[in-house]
């Protein structure tokens, strides 16, 4: 989505850049959980902390990012996104 959003509001940089940039520490969150869980380690800690940075996250997603997207999206570009998000999706269960 930050491609064409990006490209439909000129915005490169920016919020994107920020939320890319939280995407690599979720990513990071679920990789250490994964490293606790394999030695059998607590984690309620990561866990926390992740769950705090996912509020926080999907909150701007919601106020900024997909409402300006839906502003500025001509349909087809909509559209296809959407076909896309659900295909991913169902390819993941």
């Amino acid at each position: 989505m930050f491609p064409s959003f990006e490209a439909l509001t000129r915005t490169a940089g920016g919020p994107t850049a920020v939320m890319r940039a939280e995407h690599r520490e979720i990513e990071a969150y679920v990789a250490l959980m994964e490293q606790l869980l394999g030695d059998e380690q607590p984690i309620a800690e990561a866990s926390t902390a992740l769950e705090t940075l996912l509020a926080a996250h999907d909150a701007k997603e919601e106020r900024f990012v997909y409402p300006q997207f839906e502003r500025h999206a001509p349909p087809d570009v909509y559209a296809a996104l959407d076909l896309e998000l659900r295909s991913l999706a169902g390819a993941r269960g």
